[in-house]
């Protein structure tokens, strides 16, 4: 199983295996997904735990040579960071609720077939990290 250092997943799926009574996973961790990805092309992964979004996009962009499934579980829509206090912070916010506003947000999301964390208002909020490490493993 390949995965990017960092994912928080993996040890949920790890213990459903050995309580179930099933084979340890033999995971291997990537500093970059890049290469998490590039292992699963060439073989040397068998599967690949990484975000539904992720997922989604790998799928079309790589032709059909890797294939989504299952179903997404704790999905988290994407945000853009930026500093405390900056001076384009509002001018951010206007241009999402532009896109979101006018259909643009849809539609570019459809194109990359990453629809799963889709927000439907831009605001601005501030991260209290109490999202960080919900994992989910069917």
């Amino acid at each position: 199983m390949g995965k990017q250092v960092g994912g928080t997943a993996i040890a949920g799926a790890k213990d459903n295996c050995t309580s179930a009574g099933k084979q340890d996973l033999k995971v291997s961790s990537f500093e970059k997904q890049t290469d998490a990805n590039t292992a699963l092309l060439s073989g040397r992964a068998d599967i690949g735990f990484l975000d539904s979004q992720i997922a989604a996009y790998q799928a079309k962009a790589t032709n059909g040579k890797v294939k989504s499934t299952g179903q997404g579980c704790s999905v988290s829509p994407y945000g853009i960071a930026m500093a405390k206090g900056s001076p384009v912070e509002k001018a951010v916010q206007d241009a999402v609720k532009y896109l979101i506003d006018n259909g643009y947000y849809k539609t570019i999301l459809q194109t990359w077939s990453v629809t799963d964390g889709a927000i439907a208002s831009s605001d601005v909020k501030i991260n209290d990290n109490n999202s960080i490490g919900a994992t989910c493993v069917p």
